[in-house]
């Protein structure tokens, strides 16, 4: 025959093929096959009786035409059950046969010996190919995987001229030692040339999901072949006598090897992209039905659709029963065939289905259900959720998180409800209130009738009571399913006698900035009234130290005092003044309410701004100290240059509010000068300078040249200062430093300083 010219005529093989086979299968009558098959002694105890599955085949037939197998099957199980078909099965226990007696049923009548041999055992399966075809198919195949399968090998293993199959498999496995029977083998070789031209319907055949038109065709070849008579009376081949069993055997079994090597060339060809295709089509089709069942089902129901869905994609999968039967019979002669590298069915739509249950969203579905959630329809079939519990909503958003999972290996099942887990909120209740007792045990906050709003009559009630509770009942009601979803809001609602200590405390805030000013202001007046000089008179621009005092914002009834070290005693010495007058802040706040009464805390200077007002406070103090410690009349002379601090009008910083850095020329109050009479110092500071404090020195500056040695002008002071030396007593200096001691050398020659020390 011309094979290029029929591997024209097949085209595009495999899908059109299976819609148009052009070898329609016979009937087959089952019964009778299932008598011949039970006579032959192959039936296995594994399997349900003979009797059994003819019973069960009668009943099915009364189902008629019925779309799916599971539909099939409940139509048989509902007749059986039914009083007046059940008795049909008399077996004890045979109920549990039913849906093999089906299945064994499936397989004799579509010829599937493949199925048959994994439903019934190799022996049954076998057998049912050898009663279909009158060949023995299993042996020829057996054969061709020991040769391994080329057809040219099987034809000349005919040589030996050898009687039977058996005989025959034989000699190909064992070797046929050159000798035989003697008879001719022309007719195998023949009969298999003649077969060869009906090679189109056979390859056509092999391309069937189903088996039974393979089956037939090997059968009408038999026929064919026994029907064949001598050369003389004008027979298609050179044939001598009618074949006998071995010879047709032999050609059969050439025959199949034959189709077999064409068939793994076409299926080669298409066959991979073909199945994938087929595939990915149908799953397409149904994922967004088969996710939406099974995620929506109950328990009961669920198992089902899964046991459902697999056999609609085993029953779609109609190359895959083809791959199937080509693995069966080829799969071990084409190792490296790229059909190996894909599932059977079975395998195939397992993997599939285990898409669609979406495993971890289902088992988050059931734990929300089971902690306070309840589903309705929602968009796009899947359920939504109305959670009245914490742990609920939880586990309804993992749900969500794992459906949105398998939604994206499902493309078409999308889009998810969103949000698909909703809040059922309800009231406060007795474990809320418990929460908020244990954080208030002075019982400042109370939880209102409506159970969503929490009434605290403090300020750091709500933040360090009410609100932490909150927060700890949305934390713990994760793990409670017994524990309602709140949403509960914290309020401030002061009651008259807090608002009124509210208001003292912001009245004494402002007490004690306007003494501090007017301490200050009363300093420095002081001091220009005995300022001979008014170049050195004390200005002050910024005289506001309201911002030192501040008023806490979690706490009402708590003033954080921004003190410097250096003016700590000064600005505490105004606490007495103040009406009524402050204590410092209490240790702890056992009840999560805050002070009892005004109070005040001491921090840290921070900002530039305090730090300005800070210097500013401090070098006003030391101006105050050193005009009145220091001889008048010593002022009067050539003015100096005007401090920047005090006077920032004069100074580059001039930008700074208030104040700018501390001027490190600034002189300080000496010791053994006599004191003014008529002046007086504030309240703390004596003729030693500020409370704690050497005497020569300034706050936080370290000691500085005494204003006394009026000989020494003011740039050298500055230079002594910068070269490390300090001040030990009037005219009297310690320079540790090797520059300072020059320095100090070259003074004392000068006779402006009277000693210079090294420690």
């Amino acid at each position: 025959m011309n094979w290029s010219r029929l591997r024209l005529s097949l085209g595009a093989l495999l899908l059109p093929l299976l819609l148009a086979l052009p070898l329609p299968a016979k009937a087959v009558d089952v019964l009778g096959l299932v008598d011949q098959l039970a006579g032959m002694g192959v039936w296995p105890s594994s399997l349900p009786p003979p009797s059994t599955v003819k019973n069960v085949i009668q009943v099915y037939d009364q189902c008629g035409s019925i779309g799916s197998d599971m539909e099939l099957i409940a139509c048989v199980e509902e007749l059986l059950d039914n009083g007046s078909t059940g008795g049909v099965i008399a077996e004890a226990g045979a109920d549990k046969w039913v849906r093999l007696a089906i299945e064994i049923y499936l397989d004799i009548k579509t010829g599937d010996y493949i199925e048959l041999i994994k439903d019934g055992g190799k022996p049954l399966g076998c057998a049912l190919a050898n009663v279909l075809t009158g060949v023995d198919v299993c042996g020829a195949i057996e054969a061709l995987i020991a040769i391994g399968g080329a057809a040219v090998d099987v034809v000349k293993a005919f040589i030996s001229g050898l009687n039977s199959a058996a005989e025959w498999i034989g000699c190909v496995l064992n070797g046929c030692g050159g000798g035989g029977t003697g008879k001719s083998t022309s007719n195998a070789e023949y009969l298999f040339e003649f077969y060869k031209t009906k090679a189109a319907a056979g390859l056509m055949a092999r391309f069937s999901p189903d088996l039974l038109p393979w089956t037939q065709h090997l059968a009408r070849l038999r026929q064919s072949g026994l029907a064949t008579r001598d050369l003389d009376t004008g027979a298609p081949f050179p044939i001598h006598h009618t074949p006998n069993e071995s010879e047709l055997q032999q050609a059969a079994t050439a025959y199949i090897a034959f189709i077999g090597e064409r068939w793994d060339v076409e299926l080669a060809k298409t066959g991979p992209a073909q199945l994938q295709a087929q595939r990915q089509a149908w799953k397409t089709k149904v994922e967004r039905e088969a996710l939406v069942g099974l995620f929506n089902a109950d328990p009961a129901k669920r198992e089902g659709l899964v046991q459902s869905w697999t056999q609609q994609c085993v029953a779609a999968d109609l190359l895959g029963k083809m791959l199937q039967n080509w693995k069966a019979e080829r799969g071990a002669l084409a190792a490296g065939h790229p059909m190996n590298g894909h599932a059977l069915p079975e395998a195939h739509c397992q993997a599939v289905v285990q898409l669609f249950k979406a495993e971890s969203a289902w088992k988050g579905r059931q734990t929300a259900l089971a902690q306070g959630c309840s589903a309705k329809a929602g968009g796009g079939g899947f359920d939504s959720f109305q959670c009245q519990s914490g742990a609920g909503l939880n586990a309804c958003q993992t749900a969500h998180n794992a459906l949105s999972t398998a939604v994206a290996q499902a493309p078409s099942a999308k889009p998810l409800p969103e949000p698909m887990c909703h809040k059922q909120i309800g009231p406060a209740g007795p474990a809320f209130l418990a929460l908020l007792q244990q954080r208030d045990p002075q019982q400042r906050c109370s939880l209102q009738p409506s159970g969503s709003v929490v009434l605290c009559s403090r300020d750091l009630s709500v933040s360090r009571a009410c609100q932490p509770a909150v927060q700890q009942y949305q934390l713990q009601s994760a793990q409670r399913p017994d524990w309602p979803l709140i949403q509960v809001e914290c309020k401030l609602q002061r009651d008259g006698a807090y608002q009124a200590l509210v208001a003292q405390t912001e009245s004494s805030a402002r007490q004690w900035a306007q003494r501090l000013e007017s301490e200050v202001q009363a300093a420095a007046n002081q001091y220009n009234q005995h300022q001979g000089n008014p170049a050195l008179k004390i200005s002050l621009p910024h005289l506001s130290y309201a911002g030192l005092f501040e008023i806490s914002p979690e706490d009402p009834l708590l003033i954080r005092a921004k003190l410097n070290a250096s003016l700590k005693t000064f600005v505490l010495a105004q606490l007495p003044k103040l009406s009524p007058p402050l204590t410092p802040a209490d240790a702890g706040d056992p009840g999560n309410d805050g002070q009892d009464k005004p109070g005040f805390l001491e921090v840290v200077v921070q900002s530039p701004q305090e730090q300005a007002m800070a210097a500013q406070i401090q070098q006003v103090i030391e101006k105050k100290v050193q005009g009145l410690s220091a001889d008048p009349r010593l002022n009067i002379g050539a003015p100096r240059a005007a401090d920047p601090v005090i006077n920032p009008g004069h100074s580059a910083n001039q930008g700074l509010p208030g104040a700018a850095a501390v001027n490190p020329g600034a002189a300080v109050a000496g010791q053994g000068m006599p004191a003014v009479s008529g002046m007086q110092l504030p309240q703390g500071l004596g003729q030693q300078g500020l409370p704690g404090m050497t005497p020569g020195t300034s706050p936080g500056m370290g000691a500085m040249p005494v204003q006394q040695l009026n000989s020494l002008p003011m740039q050298e002071q500055q230079q002594l200062m910068a070269a490390g030396c300090m001040p030990r007593q009037p005219g009297v200096m310690v320079c540790p430093k090797p520059q300072g001691m020059a320095l100090c050398q070259r003074l004392l020659q000068q006779r402006k300083l009277s000693a210079c020390l090294p420690s």
